[in-house]
């Protein structure tokens, strides 16, 4: 080994080292403003999975009137307005029982499926839909729950403590009666009083579709 080699030694080991240090924060200086750039929640939440999920009176008064075929109609409007703003949608029937018939996703061909053999019969268990509802909005982004009822649920205090839950959780619930439902009991139900309405039994299917802009955006910082 060479004598020259040996006294420069020591500042090539000095040079290697501070080029070592000036690449690391070369790196924590790109990583900060990829933080910046990507970081910001309006960003994330467009990266986030967004779900709503439909609840619909199956029970036998839903049978006048074709209230059951408007409200059939509305969903899927509903769904594709849904889709467009970035939602997941999911169908939730409940009668005497509740059934999750889809979990929230984009397939409105599938939804129309699982709605054409829906019949009106039973009672009105809401609090099973609002409970299947809470299990299956399971998104890390924005969740909302749309109501669709004509009539009194089965047990109000029960449905109004699965509510809670779901505000709680951060849910958005909406609310849609036709004159025959408890509008009371809707407006307490929803997260927020104009989040509540009540139209005729001709206005179900617009009613049930136009509730698509009342989800909260994706580009946006939920408040409820």
């Amino acid at each position: 080994m060479s004598k020259d080699w040996l006294k420069t030694a020591p500042t090539r080991a000095l040079t290697t080292t501070g080029a070592s240090k000036h690449a690391e924060r070369g790196l924590t200086s790109v990583r900060d403003e990829v933080r910046k750039r990507f970081g910001s929640p309006e960003v994330q939440q467009r990266f986030r999975r967004h779900m709503a999920m439909m609840l619909l009176d199956g029970s036998s008064s839903m049978a006048g009137e074709d209230k059951l075929q408007h409200a059939k109609s509305g969903v899927v409007e509903f769904a594709n307005k849904a889709n467009a703003l970035g939602y997941e949608v999911g169908l939730v029937v409940f009668n005497c029982t509740a059934e999750l018939l889809l979990p929230p996703c984009r397939d409105t061909a599938q939804l129309r499926a699982v709605l054409r053999p829906v019949t009106a019969t039973g009672g009105t268990n809401l609090t099973a839909a609002l409970s299947l509802s809470l299990e299956n909005l399971t998104a890390n982004g924005l969740r909302a729950a749309v109501v669709a009822t004509d009539g009194y649920p089965n047990d109000r205090p029960s449905a109004l403590a699965v509510a809670l839950e779901m505000k709680n959780a951060g849910i958005r619930i909406i609310t849609i009666g036709t004159p025959d439902a408890d509008q009371a009991f809707l407006r307490e139900l929803a997260s927020a009083s104009d989040l509540a309405s009540v139209v005729t039994n001709a206005e179900l299917q617009r009613a049930i579709a136009a509730s698509a802009t009342r989800l909260l955006l994706p580009s946006a910082n939920p408040r409820r």
